[in-house]
């Protein structure tokens, strides 16, 4: 009883982001086909109807995966081809149902008949990975088998559904064939965002645009061409770090020279600086002037500290900036 009490609570705060993501495909859907009063809300219980059908199954199939798969599954490929399936689904809707209006009538054909059908609209829905989903979906690895992950979508689903009731209402203005044709149209329109959303997921394409407009790139430490610059006045440091970079060009410079030895670098070349003290403002000012990508470090005392470094810089990526460098210190602690 407490996953049903949990997951009514659940869908009751995520609700407005659940219709954020549903209504998309609800509103168009209902505005294409003439109801009366209780045929529209008819029409919202038969969505209703298909989006319990597909919580029930996930949530008996979340269960009974458990916890311990949870993290196997490729989520951003899943809600990917969930997006794209709902995009096909209301291109279909919206070309047929456009078909019956500019011949003035009814599509009446076996496959034509499930166009627009508000179950399978519920259906559909009720498998897209949308945040709300999600969440619910990460709870259900918990709920502790079939019936317990059931239960918690059952309540999902209350929860949710309290936002969907108003949208009964949008079928009775769909008289008009003009609102009918702009129901078709809006099917296009939210097609081609849930299209979006799955190239989105499948080649992360707000990430790529976020890059290309910050002009921005990405640095692998432990693939790009690297120099390995030792200003720890310790020849032993170079020996104990290099071999772990075989993609890095070695270079020594004493303490107190290192900068010069910077300045001798091309733009946008990375920079692995090893030292025994803080680099001063004068290096970082070094380092955005002349476009270096500079990760700094104090200097390894052991091979353990060694093997830290590497461990770290094969585990991030940098985000460096075309128009200026970076002097930025790596997290793995200060000579005692």
């Amino acid at each position: 009883m407490s996953l049903l009490i949990e997951g009514l609570l659940l869908g009751l705060s995520l609700g407005v982001t659940c219709i954020a993501t549903c209504a998309p495909v609800y509103a168009p859907i209902l505005l294409q086909t003439e109801r009366g009063a209780l045929g529209a809300l008819w029409a919202v219980v038969l969505m209703s109807a298909g989006r319990f059908l597909s919580y029930a199954a996930v949530g008996i199939a979340a269960g009974a995966i458990g916890a311990v798969a949870a993290g196997t599954l490729p989520i951003a490929t899943i809600a990917a081809v969930s997006y794209i399936f709902i995009a096909f689904f209301l291109i279909y809707t919206a070309l047929v149902r456009g078909r019956a209006e500019r011949h003035g009538g009814c599509p009446t054909g076996l496959i034509a008949k499930f166009a627009g059908n508000p179950f399978l609209a519920g259906l559909v829905t009720g498998f897209s990975v949308c945040p709300p989903f999600i969440g619910a979906l990460t709870r259900g690895f918990d709920a502790g088998g079939a019936i317990g992950g059931m239960l918690l979508f059952t309540g999902f689903f209350v929860g949710t559904t309290l936002y969907f009731i108003p949208m009964a209402v949008l079928p009775l203005f769909a008289r008009q064939r003009l609102i009918r044709i702009a129901g078709i149209f809006f099917s296009l329109v939210a097609a081609l965002w849930f299209i979006l959303l799955g190239l989105d997921h499948f080649f992360d394409l707000r990430f790529k645009a976020e890059m290309y407009f910050e002009n921005a790139y990405l640095v692998d430490y432990s693939q790009v061409e690297l120099t390995l610059l030792d200003a720890s006045g310790d020849p032993a440091v170079t020996d104990r770090t290099a071999p772990l970079f075989p993609n890095a060009r070695r270079m020594i410079a004493t303490p107190d020279r290192y900068g010069e030895a910077l300045a001798t670098l091309a733009p946008a070349t990375n920079v692995l600086l090893l030292v025994a003290a803080t680099p001063d403002e004068a290096v970082k000012r070094l380092a955005v002037e002349r476009k270096l990508n500079i990760v700094w470090t104090f200097a390894p005392r052991d091979d353990t500290e060694a093997l830290e470094l590497k461990d770290f810089l094969s585990s991030y990526i940098i985000k460096a900036r075309k128009s200026r460098g970076f002097l930025f210190q790596l997290p793995l602690g200060s000579p005692q």
